[in-house]
């Protein structure tokens, strides 16, 4: 077997194991749809939606700290969806140094996860209000927003019994593909269920080559309830290798997500329990928040104000009536 590695060391063996993540893809494009200008998007990854977005009209910034994955992003742009609304840049997330302001500010795929601790989680924040434009003046100037996801902690994942190793599905990889731009190794991969010479997130996937091989892939988690760590050990499996893969997570509690965005200047305007715009429950797998700054007014010059349940967030009412002006764009 291999050493073990990061998973992200390994670019295209991520993008293989997200081929198919695609439900949150059309809730990041009705909001950029909804406000004009140019996105930023933190912890962009492999540009897995940076290419939805670009697909459909918008200009991307995205910003990652893996120049695995950024290179894979950049290669895939540049060879297979044009890229030339797409700019991807190295650094980290919590205290970025980019030009300018933008209306929009996304952290898909569980960004947060990544920040270890509460003081990394409130930089984040503060970092992504720091790069929100001011609001427009004009009549009916929507004001800039921040979203993002967290997977929700859920019980039944949280308390598996440490190191039982579960099947998780399949993945198709190419052994000893050579990048023709840098010169170093690596190899294509693709998750299951998909064929053809195209897949998101590289344009040198091609599954009909004679050295392609599937993987079985396995998943083994142990969760520390002291510091909130969820360590993941990934292990693919096949005929001529077997691979070991590592993650560790940070597990946010979503009261604790509140009281980070607070600190940061921000506050939420919507918060989801799915992309579909089903309200935050304690059995939601997603939280998806949508922020502003604080003190921010709304398109009719009133400062906004939100029913909320007694847990906190918008009420269900609330929250189903406000995503449905999302989608005709009247927000």
């Amino acid at each position: 077997m291999e050493p073990s590695l990061p998973l992200y060391r390994d670019s295209d063996l991520y993008a293989a194991q997200h081929v198919e993540v695609t439900e949150d893809l059309p809730f990041w494009g009705r909001l950029a749809a909804l406000i004009p200008g140019p996105v930023l998007e933190l912890g962009c990854g492999d540009g897995r939606v940076s290419r939805y977005l670009t697909e459909r009209g918008h200009a991307v910034v995205g910003v990652d700290n893996s120049p695995e994955l950024l290179g894979l992003a950049r290669t895939s742009a540049a060879s297979s969806w044009g890229g030339a609304a797409a700019r991807f840049e190295a650094g980290d997330v919590r205290k970025l140094e980019l030009p300018g302001h933008f209306r929009l500010v996304i952290a898909p795929f569980n960004l947060v996860g990544h920040m270890m601790d509460f003081t990394d989680l409130v930089a984040v924040f503060r970092s992504a209000a720091r790069r929100l434009a001011p609001q427009p003046n004009a009549p009916g100037g929507l004001p800039s927003r921040f979203a993002f996801h967290a997977f929700a902690p859920r019980p039944e994942q949280l308390d598996r019994t440490p190191g039982a190793v579960s099947f998780r599905g399949t993945v198709r990889r190419q052994a000893h593909v050579r990048d023709r731009d840098s010169g170093t190794s690596g190899s294509a991969a693709s998750g299951s269920g998909r064929s053809g010479s195209e897949q998101p997130g590289s344009g040198r996937f091609d599954l009909h080559r004679p050295d392609s091989q599937e993987l079985e892939w396995y998943e083994a988690a142990s969760f520390e309830p002291a510091t909130k760590l969820l360590r993941l050990r990934w292990f693919f499996i096949g005929e001529a290798e077997t691979l070991e893969r590592t993650l560790t997570l940070r597990v946010w509690w979503p009261h604790e997500l509140v009281q980070a965005l607070r600190a940061a200047g921000l506050r939420v305007e919507w918060t989801g329990g799915d992309f579909d715009g089903s309200p935050f429950t304690p059995d939601s797998e997603h939280a998806v928040f949508v922020t502003q700054l604080a003190g921010e007014r709304d398109c009719g010059g009133r400062y906004r104000r939100r029913r909320t349940s007694g847990s906190g967030y918008p009420s269900s009412s609330s929250s189903s009536r406000r995503l449905a002006r999302w989608s005709s764009g009247t927000l």
